[in-house]
């Protein structure tokens, strides 16, 4: 169950839902984007909602982790950048936070230290790139000196300090897991009513704990937004409210949830 909550009641609903699922069956709480930008209070303003994650049980909870694109900008690790000639780079300040500005073609990379958690004996060596020889590092490389020359072939090490580094590029592996503060999430797409909630929240909440011909209740559908999203990623679904005005709204956007509106016209038949 995923209950969306603002920062004013969310420990009074917290409480209860210990008190029905049992704090051991809470799984996550989701802080996720919501205001475009801010509305002007007199003190820190506030701008996210919440989302409460629990289980019926939490060790029999069907749970499908999701992957997002790596977003590295203005991490202070990602720094570097690798030319289309295989020159290295430092990025400027403005290329660091944006990224514009790098070449195309252009490699973005952090650089790790080659040092193991533990002595490696096998990388107890000493070894000499570009004419200077480095010393290993305390518990030796994380490699026999024959992965060291396969790392420089494939460009791969770079000095940092007095130490030897490992290249390790973005495009390696681009995409992250997701965890729990969603900051991409901002406004509801496409709104129709005044307390929409952005269908890419909807979607992951039901991505994650679902899968292909699954059933999804929203008791309080609103806009319908569970139930559109639920229609497009093959899901069952049940919706309910109780004011007209948002079953009526639903329903036509669950109308055009697969076909757009003029697709369900009646077209004249020729002779």
């Amino acid at each position: 169950i995923f209950i969306q909550i603002s920062d004013e009641n969310i420990h009074h609903v917290r409480q209860i839902m210990d008190e029905i699922f049992g704090s051991s069956n809470f799984v996550a709480l989701i802080p996720f984007r919501k205001k475009t930008m801010p509305l002007g209070t007199r003190h820190v303003e506030q701008m996210n909602d919440f989302i409460l994650f629990y289980a019926k049980d939490k060790s029999k909870l069907k749970y499908n982790k999701i992957f997002v694109n790596k977003d590295v900008r203005g991490d202070q690790d990602w720094i570097w950048y690798l030319d289309n000639n295989g020159k290295c780079h430092r990025m400027n300040e403005e290329q660091h936070q944006t990224h514009f500005g790098i070449p195309e073609g252009s490699r973005i990379y952090r650089l790790k230290s080659l040092e193991p958690s533990g002595p490696m004996l096998s990388g107890m060596f000493d070894y000499e790139f570009e004419g200077v020889n480095y010393t290993h590092p305390k518990n030796g490389y994380g490699t026999n000196i024959e992965g060291m020359k396969r790392l420089e072939k494939e460009n791969r090490i770079q000095v940092k300090g007095s130490l030897l580094n490992y290249r390790l590029f973005l495009d390696d592996y681009p995409i992250t897991s997701l965890t729990a503060l969603w900051n991409d999430t901002v406004g509801a797409d496409n709104k129709t009513y005044a307390v929409q909630t952005n269908s890419e929240v909807v979607k992951r909440c039901i991505l994650m704990t679902t899968d292909p011909g699954d059933l999804v209740l929203d008791p309080t559908c609103g806009s319908g937004t569970s139930a559109f999203v639920a229609e497009h990623w093959g899901r069952r679904w049940i919706t309910i409210d109780t004011s007209r005005v948002p079953l009526a709204l639903a329903r036509q956007r669950l109308l055009t949830a697969t076909f757009p509106w003029f697709e369900l016209k009646d077209r004249e038949r020729g002779p």
